[in-house]
């Protein structure tokens, strides 16, 4: 007996479609094809050496820590080091303004959830990267394109 999958599924999962770049990216992994699109950096600059040492000494050193669940922000230390750093730059930030995310779609969601809503219009600039608006669509927001120049 086989289990029919489909029918243990939400009926929303019906209206999902694979993503675009999904599918783009598997023609990354053919070894004859040299991938420019946007995100997918080449590989050979990637600092694996420099990655492994700050690991290392961050398990060494904190190994504990660094594997447990933190706060919801993020960790506290990169946090403070961050408002230090933008402190450099005259920039007055407190821990409150810094959230730490695991990538731009994560971001993205966020600021989504809090900033839009279906009746309160909001003016966003157009996405830069390839389906920067992909978390938006459960949220209907309310979002008309800002026009702008190389300026911002």
């Amino acid at each position: 007996m086989t289990t029919r999958w489909g029918e243990c599924y939400a009926q929303r999962t019906e209206r999902m479609r694979s993503s675009v770049i999904r599918e783009l990216l598997k023609f990354t992994q053919q070894p004859e094809v040299i991938s420019f699109a946007g995100g997918l950096p080449a590989p050979e600059l990637f600092p694996v050496k420099e990655l492994e040492e700050a690991t290392c000494k961050l398990l060494r050193e904190k190994g504990p820590q660094a594997l447990q669940y933190s706060t919801t922000e993020g960790y506290p230390p990169l946090r403070e080091f961050i408002v230090e750093k933008m402190g450099r730059y005259g920039i007055k930030a407190t821990l409150d303004n810094v959230l730490i995310t695991h990538g731009s779609q994560q971001a993205l969601d966020l600021i989504g959830k809090v900033s839009s809503t279906p009746a309160i219009p909001s003016c966003w600039k157009p996405p830069v990267m390839w389906e920067g608006s992909r978390p938006l669509p459960p949220i209907k927001p309310a979002i008309s394109p800002c026009p702008s120049t190389m300026r911002g």
